[in-house]
């Protein structure tokens, strides 16, 4: 099941929302796997055995895809906007 986040694509990225983002990530990941932080895992391992990308990284991807929808509109109302 993908992850989606409405309106993500419309978002302004920083690298505090990065942050943000992907440690809350690694803290949901953290609390399905039942690993506490006692135990020292680390966000290389976790990430080595969830196999799932950061979620920071599957916005831009959204947000890219959007950006190229928006570019090969025919109506060019895109281009009137930023006019």
């Amino acid at each position: 099941m993908p992850v989606v986040f409405y309106g993500a694509e419309t978002w302004t990225t920083t690298k505090k929302l990065a942050q943000r983002l992907n440690s809350a990530h690694r803290a949901i990941e953290r609390k399905m796997l039942n690993i506490r932080w006692q135990d020292h895992v680390t966000n290389n391992t976790l990430k080595e055995c969830t196999k799932l990308p950061d979620l920071f990284d599957i916005i831009l991807k959204n947000k890219w895809q959007w950006a190229g929808h928006i570019a090969r509109m025919s109506d060019n109302w895109a281009l009137e906007l930023t006019k």
